[in-house]
């Protein structure tokens, strides 16, 4: 395996974008409101080089910007200028890392002070001719003792005719997404409804106030398509869905799965590990699940789904389909990443005779049961552009 390691990275935000080059972004020198402005840089991990794009446009992330598509062509950010009372111009833009060049592909003026407390924007950039947008407002439940759900307004944006098209499907407009990440070329994973574990929903919601709660996938092209032509219902492959006594707070894609936790009202959690190839499914039971911060730690080691239990003696791996420990890690050792079949960790070494405090990261490889890095450093990220290739940052 080529292994690169990053030292003195900076603490920061990384994306992959191709073989070699990583998207850096840090804190930029501008500053609006309470917003400071951000730097987007394309470092060469093989020549230690960075090279910053738009220097000139001050980029602001006042909007959550989620690139569906394969392969990412295309680096998204925004920027921002201020009108007058109060209010400022979003731009859009998209930059081709390949041609090194930048166009505006969407500009809107908004109330600044709405975000981020009132409203969120969120921008699902489907295809590279369309973008999904979804505005999301805050709102009280009727006792007026709850901010946790929301409003919600969805249109598709196309690039080429600078048309928006409003999404007409009822239950989306009611549920908004909440999820989406690409399983394959074409489908992506999506989880609608809000979490009710957050904030305590099942305590101040009643079962009228809540949505259904749903996790499946859909077909890309064939949502944009359902959208142009104003579907009432978009189609969407449904693998599970709750409400009122349940609520899926957490859904991610790992390798194959698409894993998400159903949590009921009286605090016990399912994980649930959904193949979305053979459609089979592993399940764990887990009790005592009543805030964000109890949910189990679910991850794939080598197609092998797995949780993540902490106690007072350290952290083990727990393979659910073998039902037995995979690793075990003491509780000076924290476990960071698990990807393909690597094993991400820090570990903390106190003062010992004269040597002074330090922290150092290890990276296992499970299949050989090996250790393949011991660095002296702070865990940053790790990304793995392609097969047999890892870069990893360390502070």
């Amino acid at each position: 395996m080529d292994i690169r390691i990053i030292k003195n990275a900076p603490g920061v935000m990384y994306e992959p974008v191709t073989d070699g080059i990583v998207l850096q972004i840090t804190d930029g020198k501008y500053s609006m409101g309470d917003m400071l402005s951000k730097k987007y840089e394309l470092f060469s991990v093989n020549t230690n080089q960075k090279e910053e794009i738009e220097p000139e446009i001050p980029k602001y992330q006042l909007w959550n910007i989620v690139n569906l598509c394969k392969p990412k062509n295309y680096i998204y950010f925004t920027s921002c200028n201020m009108k007058d009372r109060g209010r400022i111009e979003v731009s859009l833009y998209r930059y081709s890392w390949e041609k090194k060049v930048s166009e505006l592909i969407y500009a809107v003026v908004e109330e600044l002070v709405l975000y981020p407390q009132q409203k969120q924007t969120r921008i699902y950039a489907l295809h590279e001719d369309y973008l999904l947008f979804q505005n999301m407002y805050l709102k009280t439940n009727g006792m007026e003792n709850y901010q946790g759900f929301l409003d919600f307004e969805l249109f598709l944006y196309s690039i080429k005719e600078e048309k928006s098209f409003v999404v007409t499907d009822q239950y989306l407009q009611q549920a908004g997404i909440s999820y989406m990440a690409p399983i394959s070329k074409d489908v992506c994973a999506i989880k609608t409804g809000y979490n009710l574990l957050k904030g305590n929903g099942f305590q101040y919601l009643n079962e009228a106030e809540t949505v259904e709660e749903r996790v499946g996938f859909f077909n890309i092209r064939q949502m944009i398509t359902d959208i142009l032509v104003k579907q009432k219902n978009i189609y969407i492959d449904v693998i599970d869905q709750v409400r009122a006594d349940k609520t899926i707070p957490m859904a991610l894609v790992q390798e194959d799965y698409l894993i998400y936790s159903r949590v009921s009202k009286e605090g016990s959690e399912e994980v649930i590990f959904y193949h979305y190839v053979d459609k089979e499914v592993t399940a764990g039971i887990f009790p005592n699940v009543f805030s964000m911060e109890e949910l189990s730690k679910p991850y794939v080691l080598k197609a092998m789904p797995c949780i993540l239990k902490e106690n007072r003696k350290g952290t083990q791996l727990y393979n659910l389909k073998k039902e037995k420990k995979e690793f075990i890690f003491g509780h000076d050792t924290e476990v960071k990443k698990i990807i393909g079949d690597l094993i991400v960790v820090e570990t903390n070494h106190k003062r010992r005779f004269f040597k002074k405090p330090h922290t150092t990261v290890q990276v296992f490889q499970y299949k050989e049961r090996a250790m393949l890095v011991n660095e002296k450093g702070s865990y940053q990220t790790l990304l793995i552009p392609e097969e047999n290739k890892l870069y990893l940052f360390l502070k």
